[in-house]
């Protein structure tokens, strides 16, 4: 499966479910969505992953949420995520690309 990952337009409770499977605690998910880059993996239109990246220092990107719907696990989804982060990081020119 390959999803298209792109640039959320917009967050549904849809994303919000994914993003809170991840990070349960919704004050901080709405804290750092506020200054984070969020993308959305789709396939066949219908959103199946999420991912967050926050500047955290001049050279830093932190994945501070990355989610794949249950009936879509351990397909590769949350991998093709991780990668696009590597080449979103590298394309921006940040030097380090962290995971907490």
């Amino acid at each position: 499966m390959r999803p298209n990952i792109k640039v959320s337009d917009t967050l549904t409770n849809q994303h919000y479910a994914l993003l809170l499977e991840a990070d349960p605690n919704k004050e901080l998910v709405n804290t750092y969505l506020q200054r984070s880059f969020c993308f959305d993996a789709t396939y066949n239109d219908e959103l199946v992953g999420v991912l967050a990246l926050l500047p955290t220092h001049p050279e830093t990107l932190e994945i501070v949420n990355i989610a794949v719907i249950s009936e879509q696990r351990n397909r590769g989804i949350g991998q093709q995520l991780l990668s696009f982060a590597e080449k979103y990081a590298h394309h921006y020119n940040y030097k380090c690309l962290e995971i907490d």
